[in-house]
């Protein structure tokens, strides 16, 4: 399938697979619990309506055990029985705003001009007392998950909800290199990160304001550590959008080298696969003017 039994090997210890015995075994597919079946090599849903779970999941009797998270829920640990799905909470949730002023995710796949598929999460505003002028179309802002082999996830989040109950709409993009659509969607951004990440996000936008979701003078972006990369990227390579949020961001990467002593031993040499190995990659200036100018290849764009 199209899918990753797994998510981003960033860290020891995560658990992705526990056996129920049998030949069953609980697993989370592309962040969402399943149960593989060795005989037939099938994949059952449990609890769709928890769409994102972090990598610890344990078994307990039978019922699978983890820290999940749903469209109108926040993180909680969970049990779940998986022979019909029945959820049980065994923290207590948190307190969140009202439904009637929560966005609920909406997965859509758009089409970039060289025919790549990006899967991404539309938070469309959502507020009860307010009625938006006829004909005016909202604006949108653009989230950049970190990584930059991340993923975004269709759970609640205040941030958004901060934005959508004010009118403005939020879409979270799985650009190309997004971890949970296969080997082939991943390495689409080797050695092109600031180019395969920002073009797809750009491409996400226009397809947007085609369909007339979005005022597309009215885009901004957003994005921390590498979601902080493409935001600056994006900014200076494209004329998408007219603000942005650039948080905690990667711009020098001579620090994310081996000798550059900002990363740790398990990520070593992840910039080999993203940009190439530097410094001996030749810089990459005719695409767009870096970023920053403290080597010639901090920023490929």
């Amino acid at each position: 399938m199209e899918a990753e039994l797994g998510g981003p090997l960033w860290k020891v210890g995560s658990r992705w697979t526990a056996t129920l015995g049998g030949g069953r075994h609980a697993v989370l597919a592309s962040g969402a619990l399943g149960v593989l079946d060795e005989s037939d090599g099938t994949l059952t849903p449990v609890a769709p309506e928890l769409t994102s779970w972090g990598a610890s999941i344990a078994v307990l009797d039978g019922d699978v055990v983890g820290i999940a998270a749903g469209p109108t829920s926040e993180l909680a640990v969970v049990r779940v029985r998986t022979a019909d799905s029945a959820v049980r909470h065994l923290t207590p949730q948190a307190v969140v705003p009202p439904a009637d002023y929560l966005s609920v995710p909406e997965r859509r796949t758009f089409r970039t001009p060289e025919g790549e598929l990006v899967p991404a999460y539309v938070y469309p505003p959502r507020n009860p007392d307010i009625t938006p002028p006829d004909g005016e179309r909202p604006p949108y802002l653009v989230h950049a998950h970190g990584g930059p082999t991340g993923r975004n996830a269709p759970v609640l989040d205040l941030d958004f909800a901060y934005f959508t109950s004010r009118g403005i709409g939020v879409v979270a993009v799985d650009y190309g290199g997004s971890t949970g659509y296969g080997r082939r969607y991943r390495e689409r951004l080797r050695e092109q990160w600031g180019v395969v990440d920002v073009a797809d996000c750009a491409a996400v936008v226009d397809a947007l304001a085609a369909e007339g979701t979005l005022d597309p003078q009215r885009v901004a972006i957003r994005g921390g550590s590498a979601g902080g990369f493409t935001a600056a990227a994006s900014m200076t390579t494209v004329d998408t959008y007219r603000a942005a949020t650039i948080k905690f961001p990667i711009l020098d990467l001579s620090g994310w080298t081996d000798g550059g002593g900002e990363t740790h031993d398990f990520e070593s040499r992840y910039l080999d696969g993203l940009v190439g190995p530097l410094p001996e990659r030749p810089s990459d200036t005719a695409r767009a003017p870096p970023v920053t100018t403290s080597t010639d290849w901090a920023v490929r764009c």
